[in-house]
């Protein structure tokens, strides 16, 4: 997947490593960034139009996300969309949201923005749980309302 404005491409291999390499010496291509988490092949890489996030996914059925703009090299998102291996990821309108399809046939959309899926989220939302529900399912975690 090439970057939209620089002289960077973005790579996924058949062992789940994700790199990024700098292209601007066609001779001499450098990698400058790698990442590991996922447990099987690449088949969709998708890069923000601005460059900041890189969003990739496979056979392990799990969409991976990177911020570009941190020196770190893990996974800032993990999404399980449960539609199979991942086939296609995209990112529309202006990058605000991320597309998917997996070999189930089915598509998910996401938005990249947290503020954004947090809205929709409250919105959205059933039945808050209850103190004791949320103490029930989950066990050792303080409770917590992000649309509080």
């Amino acid at each position: 997947q090439w970057f939209p404005n620089s002289a960077r491409i973005a790579v996924g291999t058949d062992s789940g490593v994700v790199s990024i390499w700098d292209v601007s010496d066609p001779g001499a291509p450098r990698q400058v960034q790698a990442y590991t988490e996922p447990q099987s092949g690449i088949y969709a890489l998708s890069i923000s139009p601005d460059e900041s996030q890189l969003f990739g996914g496979g056979g392990d059925g799990l969409i991976w996300g990177w911020s570009l703009n941190s020196s770190g090299r893990t996974a800032t998102t993990a999404l399980n969309p449960d539609i199979g291996r991942i086939n296609e990821t995209h990112l529309i309108d202006g990058g605000r949201q991320l597309v998917a399809a997996g070999d189930t046939g089915e598509v998910r959309i996401w938005d990249t923005d947290p503020a954004a899926a947090r809205s929709r989220l409250c919105t959205q939302r059933g039945q808050v749980l209850t103190e004791s529900e949320w103490h029930k399912y989950l066990p050792g975690v303080a409770t917590d309302d992000p649309c509080s």
